[in-house]
């Protein structure tokens, strides 16, 4: 059943949000209708969240919605544990590894991608395409991007975080046979792919066709990820573990991003956590947030005396734009509405091929809950006539 729940709890978060990008004001309303999967937050009963999955233990889903009491959060500062200091949420892609010279190129290779239907994309492109694709209107939303960029590399840098977690999709990085729904990189150097520019022909490439990347040693924190691995369990969370990549590979985009564009100092000790986007194995929104809670419980359980930030790496929508869908979900994590978010559809999120990456900033704002993100920016890049592109869309929770 459709319900305009999620239609009302947009429409009042819209009129307090953070202003959006003078280039593209966001409406006063969206019209974004979700199915209300998710019962109310006091529910009991977890298993109705998310039934096509692991089973989370009922108190999960509640205990991610909101943050540890002040008084034992100041006792967990005095034993020394971990802390989240800072959150943040930034696109990564060829919008921004490529200069908008060559976005015609990235909308030519759409009109070739054999996972969606160009031309009946191109019979439903949005009125006013042909503005939204001059050289002007390119140029700006990518200045403006890389601009947002170094608004979240200056957050980063402030918050002085001795670790990142960045939660993000496990682009080629294991082995065909290797499946997990979540899953945390266990080493203590990580190979990342070096910074180079993107080829919009690589999506029609095998794995074995791809250029060997050159693959430069970055530092992970295998101590973390362990705990991690173990407390995430102990609640209720399967949680898969990868100690490499498969043999030639590194981590790509999905991850390098953030060494590359994001990151002051690529020294800062990585762990990468998977949150699988590719069906079947791909978690409900629902249990995305209450995994992101269980992420933050894991972390302030870590007998440590560091500053640990989140990072959401990937999304919003993408290869083909749905901005109806990027404005609701901007909205509830702008207002902190679990509800809404946990009832994201699946088949809404599974539009287009990259669109699933937005359960990686649903899991964020599980674990920086009862925090709301600010939004640095939303910039839908199109790059066809069909409405192919990227939403990509820059925050922080403080």
């Amino acid at each position: 059943m459709i319900l305009k729940r999620g239609l009302n709890a947009i429409r009042g978060t819209m009129a307090t949000a953070a202003p959006p990008s003078p280039m593209m004001p966001m409406p006063s309303t969206v019209e974004f209708s979700v199915v209300m999967r998710l019962p109310p937050c006091e529910a009991p009963d977890a298993r109705s969240i998310a039934p096509a999955f692991a089973l989370c233990r009922p108190a999960s889903y509640a205990c991610a919605t909101s943050r540890p009491p002040p008084a034992r959060r100041e006792a967990a500062q005095e034993a020394n544990m971990a802390s989240i200091v800072l959150g943040i949420g930034s696109s990564h892609g060829p919008s921004i590894q490529t200069d908008p010279v060559g976005w015609p190129r990235l909308g030519d290779a759409d009109t070739r991608d054999p996972r969606f239907d160009y031309q009946s994309l191109l019979a439903n492109a949005p009125s006013d395409i042909e503005a939204q694709l001059t050289p002007e209107k390119q140029r700006e939303r990518y200045e403006a991007a890389h601009a947002a960029i170094g608004k979240l590399r200056s957050a980063l840098d402030e918050a002085k975080p001795d670790v990142l977690v960045v939660i993000s999709n496990p682009h080629r990085v294991w082995a065909d046979e290797t499946r997990a729904v979540f899953a945390v990189m266990r080493a203590e150097s990580l190979p990342v792919a070096e910074r180079q520019g993107f080829d919009p022909d690589a999506r029609f490439r095998t794995n074995e066709e791809r250029r060997a990347p050159v693959i430069n040693d970055r530092p992970g924190q295998p101590q973390l990820a362990e705990h991690l691995i173990t407390a995430l369990n102990d609640d209720g969370f399967d949680v898969g573990c990868g100690d490499g990549v498969r043999d030639g590979h590194a981590l790509d985009d999905a991850f390098a991003y953030a060494h590359h564009y994001v990151m002051p100092d690529e020294t800062l000790p990585v762990v990468p956590f998977m949150v699988s986007r590719y069906l079947p194995y791909q978690a409900s929104a629902a249990r995305c947030y209450a995994m992101g809670g269980a992420l933050r419980r894991a972390i302030e359980s870590w007998d440590a005396d560091a500053r640990v930030a989140l990072m959401a790496s990937g999304g919003l929508s993408h290869q083909i734009i749905d901005e109806e869908l990027d404005r609701g979900v901007i909205a509830a994590l702008q207002s902190g509405n679990a509800e809404v978010l946990g009832a994201l559809e699946r088949d809404r999120l599974n539009g287009a091929p990259g669109t699933p990456e937005i359960l990686n900033w649903v899991a964020v704002a599980g674990a920086m809950s009862p925090g709301t993100m600010t939004l640095l920016d939303y910039l839908p890049c199109y790059r066809s006539m069909a409405g192919t592109g990227h939403g990509l869309t820059f925050g922080v929770w403080g």
